[in-house]
C-alpha cells in the first residue's frame, strides 16, 4: 500500500511523456486523462484500500509544514524549471541537450511536475517533494505491522537510522535527489518484501509485481545512477520464476507496462541527446543529433565537482582531492553517518546474542548486499556527494547489519501499531514535521525572475552569463547553440 502516491506520480509523469512526443503535455487533453485516471482508481477501491489510503493522507498532513516553506534550490533555477516549461510548451525536441547539457540529464520528476504548475505559482512542486517522504513513512508504518518478522525489523532500524541522523535529505522542490533516492530505496525494500512475504502460493499477485517493476524502472528514469536497481528487478523476476511463484502464462501481463515506459524513455533518451542513457556515453548512437561529447564532459564534470567543487578538472587524476578537500567537507557527515551504523550494529549483534532470529535466504541476502555494496562504490568513484547517495545511505547498514546478525523475532500486537505511529511522528517532525512553526510560514511559492535577452541563434537567455533561467520561456543557457532545423514540425538541433 505504501508506494500508492508513487504510482500516481508514475501516471502523471506517463501522461506527460506519452503527449509530450506530440505536443506540449499542459494542454486539456493531459488533465483530461489525469481526472478520467483518478476517477477510475477512486471506483476500484475497496474498504481496505480506503483505510490505508487514509493512514496515507494522514502521514502527508503531518508532512504539510515540509512543503509549506520549502525553497526551490539553485539547481531549479538553472535548469528545472525551465526545463519544465519546454515540456509544458513544446512537443519533444532532437537534441535537446544542445540547449542546455544538463536537458539532456532529464530526470522523470520533470515530466511529473510539467503538469502541476499553477500558471507561474509552484506550490504543488514543493508538495509533490514531499510525497516521497510520505511515502517512506507509509513504508514504515505498514512494515512495521506487517506478519513478516525480518522486513518488520529492517523499517524499524530505518527509522532509527532516521532518528539518529536527520539530514540525509536535501528538501529543495527544484531538485530530483530525494525523489530519485527514496524511490531507490523504497524500490529495493519493495522487492525484498515480495521475496520474503510468507505467502507461498503458486500465483504472486500480478498487480503487485508489475508495480515493483514500475516503480524500479521509475527510479531509473528518475536519476541514471539508480541502474543497479534494474539488476535487483531481475534477481526478483528470476527468483520467482525458479520458486514457480509467477505462472509463465501471466509474464506478459506483469511486464507489458512497466517494458512500455521503458522502450518510451529510451526513445525520448535517444531523440533528445541521441543517446539511451545520458550522460552514459557508450550508450550514445550516431545520429545527427547525438550529444556524445556533452555526456562525456558533464559526466567528468559532476565527479570533479563532487569531489571537490573548486578545483576543476583536477580531482579527476589521483586521490590528492579526498584529503585536500573532501573528508574535511564532509567530516559532520560521515561522523553522523557512522554514529548511525555503530548503533544499529550493536543493536543487531545484541539481538543476535540474546533473542531467536530470522534470516534471509543466502541467495537473498548475497543479491541484496550485492547491489547495496556496488552502488556505495559507484557512489564514491562516480559522484561522491551526500545529495547524491540519498537512497543508499538510508538503508545500507539497517539491511547488511540485519543480514549478517538477522531480525530478532518481535511479537506482534497492539504496541507495535503504537510504536510505528509514534516512530512515524517523530521522523515528520525531524523532517519539518508538524510544528506551529512550520505551519506559520506557509506561502504561496513563486520564482525569481531574471532579465533576458534574446539568443543569437534561438529562443533568450540571461542578461548576464551567469543569470539563471528560472522559468523564462525558451530559456537557453548554450554559447555553441546549432541553429534549429525544422522538420515535420519538430525541431532539430544538430552539430
Amino acid at each position: 500500500m505504501f508506494f500508492f502516491p508513487l504510482l500516481g506520480a508514475f501516471a502523471l509523469g506517463m501522461i506527460a511523456l506519452v503527449v509530450n512526443f506530440f505536443a506540449g503535455a499542459a494542454n486539456s487533453f493531459s488533465y483530461g486523462i489525469a481526472t478520467a485516471l483518478l476517477i477510475y482508481g477512486c471506483c476500484l477501491v475497496d474498504r481496505t484500500t480506503i483505510r490505508s489510503v487514509g493512514l496515507i493522507c494522514l502521514f502527508a498532513a503531518l508532512c504539510t509544514p515540509l512543503a509549506a516553506d520549502m525553497q526551490p534550490g539553485p539547481d531549479g533555477g538553472l535548469y528545472h524549471f525551465a526545463h519544465q516549461r519546454w515540456i509544458r510548451e513544446h512537443e519533444i525536441i532532437f537534441g535537446f541537450a544542445h540547449l542546455h547539457a544538463r536537458y539532456g540529464f532529464s530526470s522523470f520528476l520533470e515530466y511529473i511536475n510539467s503538469l502541476l504548475w499553477i500558471g507561474e505559482a509552484f506550490k504543488l512542486l514543493s508538495y509533490m517533494s514531499a510525497l516521497y517522504f510520505v511515502c517512506l513513512l507509509s513504508f514504515i508504518y505498514f512494515a512495521i505491522n506487517s506478519k513478516n518478522n525480518f522486513i518488520r525489523i529492517l523499517a524499524l532500524f530505518i527509522g532509527i537510522n532516521l532518528l539518529i541522523y536527520d539530514g540525509y535529505f536535501i528538501w529543495k522542490y527544484g531538485y530530483a535527489d530525494s525523489a530519485a533516492g527514496l524511490t531507490f530505496a523504497l524500490s529495493i525494500l519493495a522487492g525484498l518484501y515480495i521475496l520474503v512475504s510468507e505467502t507461498r502460493e503458486n500465483e504472486c499477485r500480478a498487480s503487485q509485481l508489475s508495480a515493483f517493476f514500475m516503480l524500479c524502472a521509475m527510479a531509473v528514469a528518475l536519476k541514471v545512477s539508480s541502474i543497479l536497481v534494474a539488476l535487483w528487478a531481475v534477481f526478483v523476476f528470476a527468483t520467482l520464476l525458479w520458486r514457480k511463484q509467477i505462472s509463465t502464462r501471466r509474464i506478459p501481463a506483469i511486464l507489458a507496462f512497466p517494458a512500455v515506459f521503458t522502450l518510451l524513455w529510451l526513445l525520448r533518451g535517444v531523440i533528445t541527446t541521441g543517446c539511451l542513457l545520458f550522460p552514459v556515453s557508450w550508450t550514445c548512437l550516431t545520429v545527427p543529433w547525438h550529444a556524445k561529447q556533452e555526456a562525456i564532459l558533464y559526466s567528468d564534470l559532476v565527479t570533479a565537482w563532487a569531489r571537490h567543487p573548486h578545483t576543476g578538472r583536477s580531482s579527476l587524476e589521483g586521490w590528492s582531492w579526498l584529503t585536500d578537500y573532501w573528508l574535511e567537507a564532509n567530516a559532520s557527515f560521515l561522523i553522523y553517518l557512522s554514529l548511525a551504523a555503530v548503533v544499529i550494529v550493536l543493536l543487531a549483534a545484541m539481538a543476535h546474542r540474546f533473542f531467536a532470529t530470522t534470516r534471509l535466504q543466502p541467495a537473498i541476502a548475497f543479491a541484496l548486499v550485492g547491489v547495496i555494496a556496488v552502488s556505495l562504490i559507484l557512489w564514491f568513484l562516480k559522484a561522491p556527494t551526500d545529495r547524491f547517495g540519498i537512497g543508499i545511505f538510508l538503508i545500507a547498514v539497517p539491511v547488511i547489519a540485519l543480514a549478517i546478525f538477522g531480525a530478532p523475532m518481535l511479537r506482534t500486537g497492539p504496541h507495535l501499531r503504537l510504536l510505528s505511529f509514534i516512530l512515524v511522528i517523530l521522523l515528520a517532525n525531524g523532517q519539518g514535521g508538524f510544528s506551529i512553526k512550520g505551519l506559520s510560514t506557509f506561502q504561496m511559492l513563486t520564482l525569481p525572475q531574471t532579465e533576458l535577452v534574446a539568443h543569437p541563434v534561438f529562443g533568450v537567455h540571461g542578461k548576464n552569463p551567469n543569470d539563471f533561467c528560472w522559468a523564462a520561456k525558451d530559456c537557453v543557457r548554450s554559447k555553441n547553440l546549432p541553429a534549429p532545423v525544422t522538420r515535420s514540425g519538430y525541431l532539430f538541433f544538430e552539430q
